[in-house]
């Protein structure tokens, strides 16, 4: 059951109980309602707690994701390349 405030009858801001009759867990379910403007305020909050990268260190993991993106590329093509050279030769033996 949900526990209620005085006002208004909403529902209390900390958790619902919801009970599985089958396996008997009792399982919480946390329903927490913000207003828009709140969850603004949280998202700006929280925004400024994060360290974000320089321009240097994005320039540098950019070209390590190109680099590494071209070897397994080339990777690819020549395990393609040597898979088609062996099967070419094993079925140009049968002809």
């Amino acid at each position: 059951m949900a526990r209620r405030s005085g006002f208004g009858g909403r529902v209390d801001q900390t958790e619902l109980f919801t009970q599985t009759r089958s396996s008997g867990i009792v399982q919480a379910d946390i329903m927490a309602k913000t207003n828009p403007l709140e969850f603004l305020q949280q998202v700006r909050s929280e925004t400024e707690k994060v360290t974000w990268p320089t321009r240097r260190e994005t320039a540098i993991t950019t070209v390590m994701v190109l680099v590494m993106a071209v070897a397994s590329a080339v990777f690819f093509m020549l395990v393609d390349w040597m898979i088609r050279l062996g099967l070419s030769a094993l079925l140009s033996i049968g002809a």
